[in-house]
């Protein structure tokens, strides 16, 4: 009876797993990539077997370079009670397996198993918002009329090339 409870919380927990809206990697304490759900191989464009066993630089080359975010996504095993969220998540280079790059949102977060702890990432390919960032801010810069973006406090956070203009204007009035 226990072991047929068991399986069944298995197989929920892996249909669940596999129905995440967004890619998720599990990494060892070397690096290595342990599993991978069906979002992630879309993502990456590879086969399940093909991830495993890979060292998580074939997916993500900036998780070796040190930086940003942790030199590797394992050395968040180094303070496991402060798991990084969606709120703190990073933008990346995620690495398809054609070699085509794309910004990626990693957030990841350290879950404890029986083999000891693994690194959970999740990862969203953030392309389209990035672009619709970048089209965004091109509209403002090249607006014809001055534009100017203020922050709760009241600091001007954006001027636009119109406004640049106008005040160069005013100042020489």
């Amino acid at each position: 009876m226990v072991v047929i409870v068991v399986l069944e919380y298995a197989s929920r927990a892996e249909a669940v797993f596999q129905a995440a809206p967004d890619a998720i990697v599990g990494i060892d304490s070397s690096g290595r990539i342990l599993l991978v759900n069906t979002q992630a191989e879309r993502l990456f464009d590879y086969d399940h077997d093909e991830l495993i066993n890979q060292p998580v630089e074939v997916i993500v080359p900036e998780a070796a370079s040190g930086g940003v975010y942790p030199a590797r996504p394992t050395s968040q095993l180094d303070n496991p009670d402060r798991p990084r969220r969606a709120d703190t998540a990073v933008t990346l280079t995620g690495r398809r397996k054609g070699g085509d790059e794309f910004p990626a949102e990693i957030s990841l977060s350290v879950v404890d198993t029986d083999d000891g702890p693994v690194v959970a990432a999740a990862i969203h390919d953030v392309s389209v918002r990035k672009d619709a960032e970048a089209k965004f801010r091109w509209m403002i810069e090249v607006a014809p009329d001055a534009i100017l973006g203020v922050d709760a406090s009241g600091s001007i956070e954006l001027v636009n090339r119109s406004a640049k203009t106008c005040s160069a204007a005013a100042t020489t009035i």
